[in-house]
């Protein structure tokens, strides 16, 4: 029995899961991919494994210690989970997971939009991936590129589905170990799902705090 996943059973190779009780030192490839041990490669929508030294290329890795990860989320041991609380002139308040590694992070969230913007209210959920730069101990440089599934909501109306296509660039200042404030400017690009055609390109700017 897995000492890494201790109620895992076998039936659940038929569900499009592969399993490695041992050490994977080949290739896992497939919807989902566990192994105690990897020092091979694991390719599939979600990947887990519990140590070892290996590569996992998927939607969502987790390792248990710390491996080569490239995914949409990526969480190890090193991993440092925190809450973003965001307020700027695109989304009147947004709250988000941020998943920061140790060079780069992965943020999913939703936001309410400011009422007024062309005379109807929006909603939004968003992915951004982004990458660090430690420039002073406690001062941050980031930058990351996102998309968001846009809401539009007006009265009476069909509200056509839109998204989001966004750049920031971030400055953070660490105030507690577990506390910090930022400022970001970016640019996004809105666009209607049906056609593609331009909705609306604007700037962005946010303030915000990172806790946890």
């Amino acid at each position: 029995r897995s000492t890494l996943f201790p109620y895992t059973t076998l039936f659940r190779s038929s569900y499009g899961m592969n399993l490695d009780l041992g050490c994977n030192k080949g290739l896992q490839l497939g919807l989902e991919n566990c192994a105690d041990s990897l020092d091979g490669v694991q390719i599939g929508a979600f990947n887990q494994c519990g140590n070892g030294d290996g590569v996992q290329i998927g939607i969502f890795n987790y390792c248990a210690e710390e491996c080569r990860q490239f995914g949409l989320v990526n969480v190890n041991q090193r991993s440092r989970l925190q809450m973003l609380v965001t307020t700027g002139n695109h989304d009147l308040i947004s709250l988000a997971l941020r998943i920061r590694n140790r060079h780069t992070y992965n943020v999913i969230g939703f936001g309410v939009g400011r009422k007024g913007w062309d005379d109807h209210s929006c909603g939004s959920a968003y992915y951004r991936i982004g990458q660090y730069f430690t420039i002073l101990p406690r001062l941050i440089l980031s930058g990351d590129i996102g998309i968001a599934d846009v809401g539009v909501m007006r009265k009476g109306t069909d509200a056509p589905n839109m998204f989001s296509l966004e750049a920031r660039m971030n400055v953070e200042y660490e105030v507690h170990p577990k506390a910090s404030l930022f400022a970001t400017a970016g640019y996004t690009s809105t666009r209607y799902v049906s056609d593609g055609k331009l909705f609306k390109n604007k700037p962005l700017f946010e303030l915000g705090v990172a806790l946890f």
